[in-house]
């Protein structure tokens, strides 16, 4: 035999070293590049959630809630939103049915409270056989009248659940009382960005799915910034988002596709306006005069 030549346990062993080096070479370079550590410890979390098992997230949600309450008992604004994005999108679901329960009043008075999701996550609890709590969470918030809940989603996002609708999808849900929400539209990511922009990380999964939070290229309805800190209220923005465009940008300064106008699931006929069939346009291809610009700021 040749006299390099290891015996059995000696290549067994190497063999095994030599595994574990490149698994943690490639591990670290695809947590790098691709998130895989976060999306591991997510998978592993919406598990452990989804079976009972974190209650120290079930108490933060609690006090969380109670917080909740207390904004809008205290609050003299106009609208409240609550927001979750992708797995935030199941705790901001079960923040608002906590606080419902803790006041059952609470959308009777005070602010007007709107439940906005992005990008959401919500059949990896949901689905699980063993989430019935989650499950009456979601039941309980569909059927408020009193809110609203607008669901943004994606078909260029791989990492949320495109033309889900919880009510008609989640096994195990059934609603005392008519659904009311949510109204689901399309993010239209593809439409928010220039040609150029969309193409330089149109297969970064992450980056697509972080685009819901980021700032957009060209007038479309699912604009973070204008949502949360524009003028337009979160119904109006679901309901009607041409008249919310011209609210926030004036009139004619934004016409968009039926995929944006309409929501991609329905619900009763009298909570959806009917409205055009038109083509969307780049920013600068509109009139001018239909674009709203900022005002100069005078000299001290």
């Amino acid at each position: 035999s040749s006299p390099l030549a290891l015996p059995v346990w000696g290549s067994i062993t190497l063999a095994m070293i030599m595994g574990l080096v490149t698994f943690v070479i490639g591990y670290r370079l695809l947590s790098w590049k691709n998130f895989l550590h976060l999306l591991l410890t997510d998978g592993i979390f919406s598990f452990r959630h989804a079976r009972g098992k974190c209650k120290d997230y079930n108490q933060r949600v609690d006090v969380f809630a109670a917080r909740l309450v207390d904004a809008v008992q205290t609050s003299d604004h106009d609208e409240l939103l609550i927001v979750g994005h992708s797995s935030g999108s199941f705790c901001a679901v079960e923040v608002l049915a906590r606080a419902l329960r803790q006041d059952p009043e609470l959308l009777q008075r005070g602010p007007k409270v709107g439940l906005l999701t992005l990008g959401a996550n919500l059949p990896l609890i949901g689905c699980h056989p063993r989430a019935d709590g989650f499950r009456r969470d979601v039941a309980l918030v569909a059927a408020q009248q009193e809110l609203f809940w607008l669901e943004y989603q994606a078909t260029e996002d791989l990492l949320n659940f495109p033309d889900f609708d919880p009510i008609r999808d989640l096994p195990g849900i059934s609603l005392e009382s008519p659904q009311m929400n949510p109204v689901v539209h399309s993010a239209c990511v593809h439409q928010s960005l220039s040609p150029a922009n969309y193409k330089r990380f149109r297969f970064n999964c992450f980056r697509v799915h972080f685009q819901y939070l980021m700032a957009i290229d060209r007038l479309v309805p699912c604009d973070y910034m204008m949502i949360v800190a524009g003028p337009a209220s979160l119904e109006i923005r679901g309901l009607d988002p041409a008249a919310a465009m011209a609210i926030c940008h004036g009139p004619g300064a934004w016409t968009g596709t039926d995929e944006e106008l309409h929501p991609l699931v329905p619900l009763p006929s009298d909570r959806m306006p009917k409205l055009p069939r038109v083509k969307p346009q780049f920013r600068a291809d509109l009139p001018q005069e239909s674009v709203v610009q900022p005002t100069p700021q005078s000299s001290p």
